[in-house]
């Protein structure tokens, strides 16, 4: 198929672009955001739980606040053991 310019009506060419398949359509998944407090003896069994989370908040005080986010239906339920 040939089209023709508009400006002086010279054959120019143009290819389709080939539709997106779904091999490359990456889910959206909800992440949500959860604030812990747990004593400072389980630090190192928190941060082992928490590896492949994404902690975007620590402070240390009288006891350690975590803050992370982690995917809808994947909320790491033996933290629960640790936290007050």
């Amino acid at each position: 198929m040939t089209a023709m310019t508009a400006e002086n009506n010279s054959p120019c060419s143009f290819s389709f672009v080939k539709p997106i398949s779904n091999e490359f359509i990456i889910p959206i998944k909800k992440m949500l955001k959860k604030r812990i407090t747990f004593d400072y003896s389980y630090i190192n069994k928190v941060n082992y739980i928490l590896k492949e989370n994404k902690i975007t908040y620590k402070e240390f005080d009288k006891d350690v606040i975590y803050e992370f986010t982690y995917e809808e239906g994947n909320y790491p339920k033996e933290l629960d053991n640790y936290i007050k």
